[in-house]
């Protein structure tokens, strides 16, 4: 039987616990063996959870080991995933069964979609991407390596969201926009222009700040 092994045990790592039990683990079979966090002490003040089994950088998968990330900041993820995948760690999609689909998508490894999401038709959906509950992803919609779509987001159209970028909660993304690597969309944004390399943008408009 697999194992599965939830990287971070914050707030969306716990969240990612409970969606796993309501998950059919596309067709794998699995048993949740716990969490890794480099804070050992992150579910001290929370019951019912699987245990933490140590921080990312000391554990030694197993065979039957398989993971997912837990984390939301993509700045994270890019740090402790490569570490896992480097002693030879195997990903697997966790996707709701909730999500709606259309035609033709791609999806890379790793990748969270969480309840109620929708996914329109050609979009492509990057390794270790991560998509939060009630969003919308438009139609060749991409999102690229390690992003994170915040939660009631809406990606419209063409829209492009680069390496690592983040997508705060209930934003909007208007049609064929592109936001750069490392690109941070505050929380309730109207991105109605491009967004740069490690820019901030928040706001409706959604204006630039200083990162």
């Amino acid at each position: 039987m697999n194992q599965l092994i939830i990287i971070g045990a914050g707030g969306f790592g716990r969240e990612v616990a409970h969606w796993a039990t309501q998950n059919p683990g596309n067709g794998l079979e699995f048993n949740i063996r716990g969490f890794l966090d480099d804070n050992t002490k992150a579910l001290k003040n929370f019951r019912n959870y699987p245990p933490i089994l140590g921080t990312v950088a000391d554990y030694t998968p197993d065979d039957n080991d398989i993971f997912i990330c837990g984390i939301g900041l993509p700045q994270f993820k890019a740090q402790a995933i490569p570490q896992i995948v480097a002693k030879g760690g195997r990903f697997m999609n966790l996707i709701h069964p909730t999500v709606v689909f259309g035609g033709n998508i791609k999806l890379g490894t790793g990748v969270v979609i969480a309840p109620h999401v929708t996914i329109s038709a050609n979009a492509t959906i990057s390794d270790f991407a991560t998509i939060d509950s009630n969003s919308v992803i438009g139609h060749d919609v991409k999102l690229g390596h390690y992003s994170h779509i915040g939660n009631l987001s809406s990606i419209t159209g063409g829209a492009e969201i680069g390496v690592q970028a983040f997508i705060g909660a209930h934003s909007v993304i208007l049609p064929q926009i592109k936001v750069g690597k490392s690109g941070f969309v505050g929380a309730g944004s109207v991105v109605t222009k491009n967004v740069l390399t490690n820019t901030t943008v928040y706001g409706n408009p959604a204006k630039t700040t200083a990162k």
